[in-house]
């Protein structure tokens, strides 16, 4: 797991004078190993933008997972943004289970599988035991 605080410092840079601030290649590969069989990135902002921004390191749609804001829900807890944007930690499990190529029901308990899939109750997968 790497925490992304910047997520500038990894984009590509867009000039000579850009390049000086960006992470290099080494850094690159030393914080997010080619080797990775899949990323999952969760990002408070919309997940497709984040792709774009974390372009380096995007190693295509069937191994790159991008969770974010859904613009959902209204005033709500944390944890029920993280429901309402699909980004609780089952939602995380599931999407790199699916980028394995592994059932995320392998994994998930049946109630935590409905509240992924919307259809169950969300504090299974919310709140803290």
């Amino acid at each position: 797991m790497t925490c992304v605080i910047e997520p500038g410092r990894f984009r590509a840079p867009r000039d000579e004078r850009e390049q000086d601030f960006v992470a290099g290649d080494q850094a690159l590969r030393a914080l997010f190993p080619e080797t990775a069989a899949v990323r999952v990135i969760v990002s408070h902002m919309r997940p497709e933008p984040t792709l774009g921004l974390m372009r380096r390191i995007d190693t295509g749609a069937r191994q790159t997972r991008a969770l974010g804001y859904q613009a959902r829900g209204g005033t709500l807890d944390v944890a029920g943004m993280l429901f309402a944007n699909r980004c609780t930690w089952a939602h995380v499990a599931a999407e790199a289970a699916q980028g394995l190529g592994v059932d995320p029901q392998s994994l998930l308990s049946a109630e935590e599988w409905a509240a992924v899939q919307g259809r169950g109750d969300p504090r299974v997968i919310t709140v803290s035991a």
